[in-house]
């Protein structure tokens, strides 16, 4: 437990061999953000939103990193963009999580 660099190099190294392995950047985005690596921690996160740009998920998790550097601005337009899937995909407009 605890071996974040560890897990570091496990998910960079998955993306090296996958590119298209969306978890792998979920995951490497979660582990650079408790390393305090905030720059890849973004990269990862806005490699994950390119992936699967349909997943609702994805748009919060990526708000979630313009929160953390205080962007408030940008979390809320990440956030409009997930509210704008969710209805899309049939749910009720402002029903969806909103965290801001």
């Amino acid at each position: 437990l605890g071996d974040w660099s560890g897990a570091e190099k496990n998910f960079s190294e998955s993306i090296r061999r996958d590119p298209g392995n969306s978890f792998a950047y979920y995951r490497l985005a979660e582990v650079s953000t408790i390393l305090k690596k905030d720059e890849q921690a973004l990269w990862a996160a806005l490699q994950l939103t390119a992936l699967e740009p349909h997943a609702e998920q994805h748009w919060r998790f990526l708000a979630e990193q313009f929160r953390a550097r205080r962007d408030f601005a940008t979390a809320r337009r990440m956030l409009e963009k997930a509210e704008r899937i969710h209805e899309l995909a049939g749910g009720k407009p402002g029903n969806s999580r909103r965290e801001l």
